[in-house]
């Protein structure tokens, strides 16, 4: 359990990042459905960029997140259901998907960043790491878009 929290704000805590766990899930969803359907010119880069990206965001980003609330004792949400839409296989057009997934997925983020700064500022530093490192994923798709 996070030692110096006190109970309200590992209730507030919890609640931030139970908001902030479904959009880092349904993203990472759409990164492994993108790995697995891209075709095309840029295949072999695309292909592995977005296996990259979804163990990052499934692997390390929300779990991450997900590890957090499980202490503080909260409980994990539920697991998000994609909508069964057609992705493209086009690169340019799977990095355009992916590049609104996670613009909406970074906006819940410094939503949740903000939120945190004053009841959890321990997982706030991890939090803003690991949104660099989202954001890093996030300038190298948007290159492929054309």
């Amino acid at each position: 359990m996070p030692l110096a929290l006190t109970p309200s704000s590992r209730s507030m805590s919890a609640q931030i990042l139970a908001d902030l766990l479904p959009s880092l899930r349904g993203l990472g969803l759409l990164a492994q459905d993108a790995h697995w359907r891209v075709l095309g010119p840029m295949f072999g880069e695309l292909h592995t960029l977005f296996g990259d990206l979804y163990a990052f965001v499934s692997g390390t980003y929300a779990d991450a997140v997900a590890e957090r609330i499980a202490p503080l004792p909260a409980s994990i949400p539920r697991p998000v259901v994609r909508s069964e839409h057609d992705l493209p296989t086009d690169g340019a057009k799977l990095c355009a998907e992916l590049e609104r997934a996670i613009m909406s997925a970074s906006s819940r983020a410094y939503e949740a960043m903000n939120r945190l700064e004053r009841v959890d500022p321990v997982f706030l530093a991890r939090l803003q790491d690991l949104q660099a490192q989202l954001e890093k994923y996030a300038w190298q798709i948007s290159a492929h878009i054309s």
